[in-house]
């Protein structure tokens, strides 16, 4: 499933993207070296093309206004995918209850979460797991 490589990043404004290997490719390009607690933020077009990327601040209520206050700035805008990078493992408790207040927020602002992913020492996962088992990829995913 990861076997994507660099020339596999779909361009900015151009290629749609469609599977959660091509939007941790996009991701990889605005991931801290070293890893630290951060947010990166990608965001998409209503045909899913890459229109802008943004690092910030560990998920928290004042970050994710921060990302709107961002995402206001972009033209086109339509959904966002979040990757939070953690310094410890991935999975936290509370974290379903990030996910709700992380999409009321975005989506009273107009915008739409398409996804969010966790990065920490030994994995990733995606916190949709643990409260709704759609994927939102047309290609499919295996985010656990």
């Amino acid at each position: 499933m990861f076997s994507a490589s660099v020339l596999d990043v779909p361009r900015p404004l151009i290629d749609p993207i469609t599977s959660l290997v091509e939007a941790l490719s996009v991701a990889a390009l605005a991931l801290p070296r070293p890893r630290n607690n951060s947010t990166i933020v990608l965001c998409m077009d209503q045909q899913q093309r890459g229109v802008h990327l943004l690092r910030t601040s560990l998920i928290s209520r004042t970050t994710i206004h921060h990302i709107v206050r961002e995402c206001c700035h972009v033209p086109s805008l339509h959904s966002v995918v979040l990757f939070s990078i953690r310094s410890a493992p991935p999975i936290c408790p509370n974290d379903p209850i990030v996910l709700e207040n992380i999409t009321n927020t975005l989506n009273a602002a107009g915008l739409h979460l398409h996804d969010w992913v966790v990065i920490g020492a030994g994995g990733l996962y995606c916190p949709r797991s643990l409260v709704d088992p759609v994927d939102p990829w047309r290609h499919g995913s295996v985010c656990l």
